[in-house]
């Protein structure tokens, strides 16, 4: 997204607001990063989430975890203990707000593929994938 702090900065607040043509978006207003960045690290609580995200990242995002913790000058682990049931919960919620979104596009509509045809009368007449 960015090449930078300042970049990243910008995007962040670029993307913050309210969005009329989105059903679940409630921004009421907006909290700039950008004019924060002079006062760099100070006032700033910096701590390394353990537990379920430390257990389900990789090696290489471990490493990287540990460097800018390191860069930023944290030094405490925390636990956030509901991680894998809030997870689990936001896959669902994404995927009713993903169906409920596209469904009146959808509705009906048939799916061709080099593999699949669907329509409403015979949903789901699919293929296996051939060959590599």
């Amino acid at each position: 997204m960015a090449d930078s702090v300042e970049g990243l900065a910008l995007s962040y607040d670029a993307m913050q607001g309210p969005d009329a043509l989105d059903p679940g978006c409630h921004a009421l207003r907006t909290q700039p990063a950008t004019p924060a960045l002079p006062r760099g690290l100070d006032g700033l609580r910096v701590g390394v989430l353990g537990g379920y995200f430390h257990e389900h990242a990789t090696a290489p995002a471990r490493s990287v975890v540990a460097a800018a913790a390191q860069a930023l000058g944290a030094n405490e682990e925390v636990t956030w203990p509901d991680a894998a049931p809030a997870r689990a919960a936001a896959f669902i919620i994404t995927a009713a707000e993903g169906g409920s979104l596209h469904r009146p596009t959808c509705a009906g509509a048939s799916v061709t593929s080099s593999r699949c045809r669907s329509t409403a009368s015979s949903p789901g007449r699919c293929s296996p994938p051939t060959g590599t």
